[in-house]
């Protein structure tokens, strides 16, 4: 998975959760039926999903060490092996 794909799925699964987060506290806030629930479940499955896009991922090609999100999404080197976090495409060209 190249690192504008990762960017662009671990966005969108920390969007979600978000949004539904607040949609519960906004179900709770309002009782609306067991919605609050359903909301929080949502959120709960959603942060999961952002945390394994990360760990699965988010690993160091050479040392296979999680790195740093800072350096996964802005480019670096790992802080373990020294190796330059690149891009699956840019080593293509």
């Amino acid at each position: 998975m190249t690192l504008k794909k990762l960017r662009k799925k671990y966005k969108m699964w920390q969007t979600l959760a978000v949004v539904f987060l607040i949609l519960a506290i906004l179900c709770g806030i309002l009782q609306y039926g067991n919605w609050d629930k359903l909301c929080f479940g949502a959120a709960f499955f959603s942060v999961i999903m952002a945390v394994y896009v990360m760990l699965r991922y988010g690993r160091c090609r050479v040392c296979y060490n999680l790195l740093d999100p800072y350096v996964l999404f802005h480019g670096g080197h790992c802080k373990f092996c020294g190796t330059p976090v690149e891009d699956e495409e840019e080593k293509k060209c």
